[in-house]
């Protein structure tokens, strides 16, 4: 009997995933039909011309943070005192 594919899934850091057996695993667990069958993607966080991982920048935004807490910083410097 065909299953049929039931949804995509997302898998974030996924160059992680793959080195460790998750998708072996998965696989294991569709055929066994412990979870229904379902179409993976792993997406990576690494940038493939620097090899710089970005995880940090793409969810919890640090870079931006960053410059905003500096920018408040700047403002609250430069405001005149209320005395």
């Amino acid at each position: 009997m065909e299953r049929k594919v039931e949804q995509t899934i997302y898998l974030t850091d996924g160059e992680k995933w793959l080195p460790y057996g998750g998708l072996a695993q998965i696989q294991i667990l569709e055929k066994e039909g412990k979870i229904p069958l379902h179409s993976y993607v792993f997406v990576s966080t690494t940038d493939p011309k620097t090899g710089i991982d970005k995880r940090n920048n793409y969810f919890f935004a640090m870079q931006i943070m960053s410059a905003f807490s500096k920018r408040i910083e700047f403002l609250m410097w430069k405001s005149p005192s209320k005395t």
